[in-house]
């Protein structure tokens, strides 16, 4: 008897289920088949079982769905393989940086709201969520732009992220 295993929720009410639902409902979240197939690849070099390989895929979904850079969290996973890091290491990396994005995507729409829009979003995402990663404070990332000035220490330097706009007085 074969047993399925449901990985969690796409969205509300859409239960995420084998592999190939989750394949299926990430293809429906605009992932293209290319990035589907990148991802599983990965997961097989890395020796993922199928219902680690659609907690991934999910979270891909997920970020596409969110509107946050997909390919960032594809990188991350590529760079677990290499390091050949375990299956929970990789898939507790992914879900922290996906938190990270979100956290990113939450300061570059109130730099956007101030007047300060990204060049390109999927872009200024990722260079904000660098810098979160390394430890930097949201507030010192919007003081950076605001003023315009580079993070210290060697941090990614954001500003190049975002246009400077003329905001209405």
């Amino acid at each position: 008897m074969k047993r399925w295993l449901a990985v969690g929720r796409l969205g509300p009410g859409s239960l995420a289920g084998t592999l190939e639902e989750v394949r299926l409902q990430a293809r429906a979240a605009g992932l293209s088949q290319d990035r589907v197939r990148e991802a599983e690849e990965a997961c097989e070099e890395a020796g993922f079982s199928s219902a680690e390989t659609a907690r991934v895929l999910l979270l891909l979904a997920r970020a596409r769905v969110a509107g946050l850079p997909d390919r960032d969290l594809l990188s991350k996973l590529r760079e677990g393989v290499a390091k050949r890091a375990g299956t929970d290491a990789i898939l507790r990396a992914l879900e922290r940086r996906t938190l990270t994005l979100r956290r990113a995507a939450d300061v570059v729409d109130r730099l956007t709201l101030e007047g300060f829009p990204p060049a390109d979003r999927f872009t200024a995402v990722e260079m904000v969520a660098d810098a979160l990663w390394a430890g930097v404070e949201s507030s010192r990332i919007l003081r950076s732009v605001r003023e315009d000035r580079p993070l210290e220490g060697g941090l990614p330097d954001v500003r190049v992220a975002f246009r400077r706009s003329k905001r209405p007085r």
